[in-house]
């Protein structure tokens, strides 16, 4: 995916009630890039009128209150005008002072196939024009009421290598542990000389703002792919990974499934 998705989820009875409706992914392409970083590429959710049915409901933008780094630190929700959505929602967000991000794609909650091992009420999102993944505790300690708390739960320089590329798909584990897919882009006909790989962060229980150093799980050989649709089978003991725009004589998309033998650690310390 060489364009970007403008990422919008269906959030919580939010800060107010404390609880997470169903999540929705709405998008909008445009150019990927990553020197600017435009407030229109906010990250945006909505409050169904009707549990679970985001056809009606109150749509609303992420707004750093009290920055505490590069857009990270406590946040709140800022409502958006009905009328002006349907006309242009990104430049209502905007207008709103909704706080902007490069490219945030894919979004992730412990109540889909993992667990956050801190409640599942931390909702993952992956920034992929910034090499981050921020996470988003939506019952944070402090703060004002209704506020959530942003940090950078991987990023490249904190607890990433420098080769950790556009982080794009996300699946958490029940242990706490998030698989990261990447999406650099490219091909073996404009030069691409390294596949793209899966990232594994494993979880931290000394803090909730990052995970332990993240480490690589396994890389793609074939140039012109690019892995996505990760997911957690819903006993966790299955990794599913899709392969799409492959290379080669057999440019078939494909469905990989990853599974651990059982007298094998990973990460086993020595």
């Amino acid at each position: 995916m060489i364009a970007f998705w403008l990422l919008a989820a269906g959030l919580i009875a939010a800060a107010m009630a404390c609880l997470l409706p169903p999540l929705l992914r709405q998008g909008r392409r445009a150019a990927a890039g990553r020197d600017a970083v435009p407030v229109a590429e906010c990250y945006r959710g909505q409050l169904a009128d009707i549990e679970a049915d985001l056809s009606a409901g109150t749509l609303y933008a992420l707004r750093i209150v009290n920055d505490q780094g590069d857009r990270t630190g406590f946040a709140e929700w800022v409502q958006l005008d009905p009328a002006a959505i349907l006309i242009n929602s990104v430049d209502e967000a905007a207008a709103k002072g909704a706080t902007g991000y490069n490219r945030p794609e894919d979004v992730e909650i412990g109540t889909s196939t993992g667990d956050d091992n801190r409640g599942n009420h931390t909702l993952f999102v992956a920034v992929t024009g910034e090499d981050r993944v921020l996470a988003i505790d939506l019952k944070p300690s402090g703060g004002a009421r209704g506020q959530v708390f942003v940090s950078d739960y991987v990023r490249d320089g904190l607890n990433a290598p420098s080769d950790f590329d556009f982080p794009d798909n996300l699946a958490l584990d029940k242990a706490g542990n998030l698989y990261i897919t990447e999406d650099p882009g490219g091909s073996s006909s404009t030069g691409k000389t390294i596949g793209d790989d899966v990232w594994f962060a494993p979880f931290n229980p000394s803090s909730s703002a990052h995970s332990q150093p993240i480490v690589r799980f396994l890389s793609i050989t074939d140039c012109d792919a690019e892995p996505t649709g990760i997911y957690l089978s819903p006993t966790g003991k299955t990794l599913f990974i899709d392969v799409q725009h492959r290379g080669g004589s057999d440019p078939r998309d494909l469905s990989i499934a990853v599974q651990r033998f059982s007298n094998v650690q990973f990460l086993q310390s020595k």
